[in-house]
């Protein structure tokens, strides 16, 4: 059996000293951090967007999100540009989830990063949601160009074409040519069709063609190339 002399039990009760006071040293640091963030009263929070999604386009931009839980939400802020551009919109909150979306126009072409702030009627205001997006514009398209044909082989009454590889973003190629009986007529070959029959076309007529590009497969808007006419 282990016998506790007299020093022991003193060093023991010094320990247990030093350890309380440690406890409370530390307790008033975080007691005076947690009044330094509460010393202009206590922060009240808004419920913050969910969901926040981007869909770009053509010198305008879309962001939409849930409003999910909080009904005292009225309005929220987009902010974007460092916060030097903003659009408020007004939110009435129903007792479901409720869908917001909201498009941004004459956006010039750059990448951006937007931030989005709910707030009640007294003000208080949300956690801000961030997503980043690239609005597309005139630099973009023209950095299109129409997809490229191998070779064409006409027949009577019959035009095929035989088109190479599409490129990234190509949504489909539009063709307008003129028909057996005058009119002219419209056709469209997907973004993987190599090769397009057109069984009505007028023989020793022209035709001509452009290309249709989504720049991201969300994207609001299709950006189309100038017209090609082939003899």
């Amino acid at each position: 059996m282990k016998i506790t002399t007299e020093k022991e039990k003193l060093g023991y009760f010094i320990m247990l000293i030093v350890l309380c006071c440690s406890c409370l040293i530390g307790c008033s640091k975080m007691d005076d951090t947690y009044k330094d963030f509460i010393k202009d009263g206590e922060r009240v929070y808004v419920g913050r967007v969910d969901s926040l999604k981007a869909r770009p386009g053509l010198n305008r931009l879309q962001l939409s999100w849930l409003a999910i839980s909080d009904r005292q939400v009225i309005k929220a802020t987009i902010f974007w540009n460092n916060r030097t551009s903003k659009k408020d919109v007004p939110i009435q909150k129903t007792a479901g989830i409720d869908l917001i979306e909201v498009i941004l126009t004459d956006i010039p072409e750059e990448n951006y990063a937007f931030e989005v702030i709910t707030y009640d009627s007294d003000n208080n205001f949300s956690m801000p949601v961030n997503i980043t997006s690239r609005v597309y514009g005139d630099q973009y398209v023209r950095s299109l160009y129409n997809r490229l044909i191998i070779s064409t082989a006409k027949k009577t009454n019959t035009l095929q074409i035989n088109w190479d590889a599409a490129s990234t973003g190509t949504v489909r190629t539009e063709i307008e040519y003129t028909d057996v009986s005058g009119l002219t007529s419209t056709v469209n070959a997907a973004g993987s069709e190599l090769i397009t029959v057109i069984a009505n076309y007028k023989t020793g007529t022209s035709f001509k063609y452009r290309t249709l590009f989504l720049p991201e497969p969300l994207a609001l808007d299709t950006a189309y190339t100038d017209f090609v006419v082939i003899n």
